[in-house]
């Protein structure tokens, strides 16, 4: 494979290869953004697209020799890393694809061993970035600001891969965490109910906890009511929803605005129900106390502070069920929703108000 070189986007000259991003002209797009996932390469993750493309031997990865990028995160870094060292990507594939799964999706597999050592991997890569840069939607100009940590990453990355027990100082805190909540989640203490009809998992459990234990439990289901002690709540669109997913339909998303209200016609703590709107990448609905920040929507929720409801948990979970029961009446799900045909559903939601 010839040699490549990463060019931010903003000063990038085209042809190119751009991963986990929009699309553009003259590039070649390797990512699972809505209306982008369609080749014979496919796959849940823009990382696992690299995967696969690298293994077709697509000719294209040979004869383009810029990469670039609009952001990075884990999935789109390692996606970007494979290219430049596609001997190793492949040596450790199921590592990497199950890394990618864990960052952008946030589902951690507890009974994996590729799973165990891809947590690793991302705790890694979560630590350095935090620690030597900034954490993610903390800069303004991110297609800008994001090239400093691929230069640094890029070339850095093999030797962590390969030696990532040598960097357990780095990846420890977060990782012993998640294993720690992971108990707490498949305790007695906390209760799991799917609801596969309307792609919803209710989790009651007693504190708020890091994201890959949480959404460890949520593995093919697209949204997610956690419940907590002291009546604290949160429902969220896990980002399965945003791109287009190949290995399962999901269910669009409906518009969770009109639920907002409905609780709020039932809230007495004087705080407000508020809904992110639908194409936010993990759109959530929450009882406000203060405003959050994109990067703190991206945080863990036990770095969130919570408002206590007056809302009972069982009416809660009630009306939620209620309200998805309501707007998938009349919709099954699929793969390759766009979001023109996710408009057009909302649209027919508010037209019969639905809550």
């Amino acid at each position: 494979m010839h040699k490549k070189e990463f060019i931010g986007l903003h000063e990038v000259s085209f042809p190119a290869i751009m991963v986990d991003g929009t699309s553009i002209p003259n590039a070649f797009v390797l990512s699972h953004w809505k209306g982008l996932n369609t080749h014979p390469f496919a796959d849940d993750t823009s990382a696992g697209i690299v995967l696969n493309a690298l293994q077709q031997q697509i000719s294209a990865l040979d004869e383009i020799k810029v990469v670039t990028a609009t952001h990075f995160d884990v999935d789109g870094f390692l996606g970007v890393w494979a290219l430049f060292y596609p001997e190793i990507a492949l040596k450790f594939e199921n590592i990497l694809r199950q890394a990618a799964l864990i960052g952008d999706f946030r589902e951690f597999d507890v009974e994996n061993p590729d799973a165990i050592e891809g947590l690793k991997v991302v705790c890694l890569l979560n630590a350095l970035e935090k620690k030597l840069f900034y954490p993610p939607f903390g800069a303004k100009q991110e297609t800008k600001a994001c090239v400093s940590k691929f230069m640094y990453f890029i070339p850095a990355f093999s030797q962590m891969l390969i030696h990532i027990n040598e960097y357990k100082n780095e990846w420890k805190d977060e990782f012993e965490k998640v294993l720690a909540d992971c108990d707490v989640l498949y305790s007695s203490n906390s209760n799991i109910q799917k609801y596969p009809n309307i792609g919803l998992v209710v989790i009651r459990t007693p504190q708020p906890l890091h994201y890959y234990a949480l959404f460890s439990a949520t593995k093919g289901y697209d949204a997610v009511l956690s419940i907590y002690n002291h009546r604290q709540y949160e429902l969220e669109y896990k980002y399965v929803t945003w791109i287009d997913l190949v290995s399962r339909p999901t269910f669009p998303r409906a518009n969770l605005a009109p639920l907002a209200q409905t609780l709020n016609q039932e809230e007495d703590s004087g705080f407000t129900w508020e809904a992110d709107k639908i194409t936010e990448g993990g759109a959530m609905l929450r009882l406000k106390n203060q405003h959050l920040s994109r990067k703190e929507k991206f945080a863990n929720p036990y770095e969130r502070l919570f408002a206590s409801s007056s809302i009972h948990p069982d009416d809660l979970e009630k009306t939620v069920i209620e309200f998805y029961q309501k707007a998938y009446q009349d919709v099954l799900p699929k793969k390759q929703w766009t979001w023109k045909q996710i408009r057009e559903l909302n649209e027919h939601i508010q037209h019969n108000k639905l809550t």
